[in-house]
């Protein structure tokens, strides 16, 4: 079928089923790719697809233009985060159901439909996000518990790596399950189709959250609002990942952790707020004895461990600078 036949500007009279919402951030490559097995997919279902490119340097929105001249494309001036990366493209969608894909997503065959069908069926779900795979179509973490103090405990001693542990409240991501749709509280973060009405009544994505941790933190406002969150593993969609992070592994683990406790000063009181700190320091305090203990006795991967202590001490020293105490917009 030709390129972007199905999809439709919101400008027509009646709006489409579905927008399709992508941020992308310099993913040329991967933002084509996406676009492309989103299109071959909407041969039954209207749509509309949007683009929020964030600042990018890469000829990204060029090359979209140019190859799907159907697509919105909205371009920032600058990185404005993930979360108001996707609450502008909101605002310029008017479809009955909303998918947030990541740029490095491959959609694989009938996920878009199976996943419209099932939210076209079950009224009380304001959240659905499919099986992720891998490159290699292994089974990648799709899905997680809400995280607590005794779980970040287990994270930090990794003990959650244990069988007898891990799974049994670990707030893990985890790749297991196989069959109907299954409530969860957090959906990997990479693919959501959210109903609208769920999002009229939660609100957008909190920008305070420039990247990492709006995922639990928009879950758990769906939750809350009374919407059920579903992971449904007959839809399939290949996640790359990391392909931003990679770049600066220090810095987005940093971003990482304090991103996680601004979710914790929001939702959680200033005690559990503090002893999540405790247990964070803590984590990267094991981590760097553990990397110094075992260092002279790697032959092979010595770059890795030097990165994994780089990243704790910048971790324990950003922790340590106070700059935890976060208020919650």
């Amino acid at each position: 079928m030709p390129t972007a036949a199905r999809v439709r500007s919101n400008t027509t009279r009646q709006a489409p089923v579905l927008s399709v919402v992508i941020v992308s951030w310099n993913a040329k490559d991967y933002l084509v790719r996406c676009i492309q097995s989103v299109v071959d997919q909407l041969a039954t279902t209207s749509a509309e697809i949007i683009v929020v490119d964030n600042g990018s340097s890469d000829g990204s929105t060029d090359v979209i233009k140019e190859r799907f001249p159907e697509v919105v494309v909205i371009e920032n001036d600058s990185n404005r985060g993930f979360a108001q990366a996707n609450n502008i493209g909101i605002l310029r969608s008017s479809g009955r159901y909303l998918a947030f894909i990541n740029s490095d997503v491959l959609l694989r065959p009938y996920c878009i439909n199976a996943l419209c069908d099932y939210m076209e069926k079950h009224v009380n779900v304001g959240m659905s996000g499919p099986k992720v795979l891998n490159s290699d179509l292994t089974i990648q973490a799709s899905y997680r518990a809400f995280p607590t103090l005794a779980s970040m405990m287990s994270r930090a001693l990794a003990l959650d790596r244990l069988k007898l542990i891990a799974g049994t409240g670990s707030s893990g991501l985890r790749p297991g399950y196989v069959g109907p749709g299954r409530e969860v509280d957090i959906i990997s973060g990479c693919f959501w189709i959210v109903r609208r009405k769920a999002l009229e009544d939660v609100g957008p994505m909190d920008e305070a959250f420039f990247m990492y941790a709006e995922d639990k933190d928009w879950c758990l406002r769906f939750w809350r609002a009374g919407w059920k969150v579903v992971y449904l593993p007959e839809a399939e969609a290949i996640h790359f990942g990391g392909r931003s992070s990679g770049r600066e592994p220090v810095r987005f683990y940093v971003e990482m952790h304090r991103a996680n406790l601004r979710y914790w000063a929001k939702h959680y009181g200033w005690l559990s707020n503090v002893m999540a700190v405790v247990i964070m320091f803590l984590h990267q305090v094991v981590r760097i004895a553990a990397c110094l203990v075992a260092f002279p006795f790697v032959s092979r991967g010595r770059s890795r461990v030097r990165e994994v202590i780089r990243r704790s001490v910048a971790c324990a020293r950003f922790l340590l600078g106070g700059e935890w105490h976060l208020n919650a917009k």
